[in-house]
């Protein structure tokens, strides 16, 4: 009898994380097709399985916001960040509250607060590909960065080679990575000829910095 019981209890508990799976999903592919579309800064995040999973890690540094409300939040608390879309898409933070605001906002858990600084987490880091387009990402591309010398203050600063973004789907406080894009194209775009940071020329000696020659320009 009692190893009955725990069959039927095991059994629950499987049905129980299949319907939670499935309702998962379904609200992750609501928020893909329905949600309003931003444009954020990120950077990839490698491992040593990176081409063996069915998704790719990304940070997005969007961690920060002004906090409004009437006192802290705890550690770990569901509070509101206001959020707009800015030029070319580009996520905007305004504030962060404990009240729901009545525009576009993203639902996050508070870390900690700072002064009037509220820091959490991003709530979505990871873009599903198939193994497929996940081979096409070359490591070098997404990772690498180089020293380029500012024509206006001559100082050398090291930088992404590219510029990494992602586009992201906002609905009802939930976000969905949806592609990842390099010099705004997709990933899985040739990198070599997009971009204003595609073509490096890259240092002979130690006396020598990398430089970025412009697209187009055969110097």
């Amino acid at each position: 009898m009692r190893r009955k019981w725990l069959w039927i209890a095991f059994l629950l508990a499987a049905a129980v994380e299949f319907f939670l799976l499935i309702w998962v999903r379904g609200e992750f592919r609501t928020v893909e097709a329905e949600g309003k579309e931003y444009v954020v800064p990120v950077s990839v995040q490698f491992a040593d399985n990176f081409y063996e999973k069915n998704y790719i890690t990304l940070h997005v540094p969007i961690d920060k916001a002004q906090w409004s409300g009437p006192a802290a939040p705890v550690a770990g608390e569901s509070v509101y960040v206001s959020i707009r879309a800015g030029e070319n898409e580009a996520m905007e933070v305004l504030g962060a509250q404990p009240d729901q605001p009545s525009g576009e906002y993203l639902l996050v858990r508070a870390k900690h607060l700072e002064g009037d600084v509220l820091y959490f987490d991003f709530p979505s880091d990871r873009l599903y590909m198939d193994e497929a387009d996940r081979r096409k990402i070359p490591v070098t591309e997404v990772a690498e960065r180089i020293q380029v010398r500012d024509p206006d203050t001559g100082r050398t600063e090291t930088r992404m080679k590219n510029t990494l973004t992602a586009r992201v789907r906002v609905k009802d406080g939930r976000a969905v990575i949806t592609a990842l894009l390099v010099n705004g194209s997709p990933v899985t775009a040739a990198f070599t000829t997009v971009g204003t940071n595609a073509d490096v020329k890259y240092a002979a000696s130690g006396k020598e910095k990398d430089t970025v020659v412009p697209m187009g320009d055969g110097t």
